[in-house]
């Protein structure tokens, strides 16, 4: 037998990223909202489908976290491009933003780590990287969840258990964007925002 369903030409769905965006949308919350534990500098690997410019770092932190907030974002071959505090969010939990004093430039389909130095504690969502997500124009990569443990900021590049620590990035596009605006997909299973 045939099937003589026809299909829509179209769809339309109300989600995505328009520019400037970012990885995650502000729904997203970690499963842990606070582990306390040594300073440890946590991060996310991200590249972009068009050249921009990072405008800022945004992460979660909870109420317990201290502030200053320090950010930084990371060439390819780990060298610091910028860092920038936030020193006024303390006292509350959810998504917080430094903003660099200038945007920095990043190029198509390079892959750059943005991180924030977490002195006595952290979010996170194990397993949360165990696919890479994608967001237009943004990919955090598959196990793109990295720390490194220590006093001071330092490139994160260890991966435990492909955990999302909920670092993102405040992009802004300056090429067109190769895919419709509503289309996002989680790398392993297609899901929509």
């Amino acid at each position: 037998s045939a099937n003589l369903e026809s299909t829509p030409d179209t769809a339309t769905v109300s989600v995505g990223c328009a520019s400037p965006c970012s990885i995650w949308p502000a729904s997203v919350t970690p499963a842990v909202s606070h582990l306390a534990d040594e300073p440890v500098e946590l991060g996310v690997r991200f590249r972009a489908d068009v050249p921009g410019a990072v405008r800022a770092i945004r992460f979660w932190a909870n109420a317990a976290s201290p502030v200053p907030h320090q950010v930084h974002l990371w060439s390819p071959s780990g060298v610091l491009l910028a860092s920038a505090t936030e020193a006024t969010g303390a006292g509350f939990t959810g998504w917080h933003q430094a903003v660099f004093p200038s945007p920095i430039s990043i190029s198509a389909n390079t892959t750059y780590t943005a991180s924030r130095h977490a002195p006595a504690g952290y979010s996170y969502t194990s397993h949360g990287f165990d696919d890479g997500w994608y967001r237009q124009p943004l990919t955090a990569l598959a196990s793109g969840g990295v720390y490194r443990y220590g006093p001071s900021p330092s490139l994160p590049t260890f991966v435990h258990q492909n955990t999302n620590y909920f670092v993102d990035v405040d992009f802004l596009a300056t090429g067109a964007l190769p895919r419709p605006s509503w289309y996002t997909e989680n790398l392993g299973t297609r899901s929509f925002l």
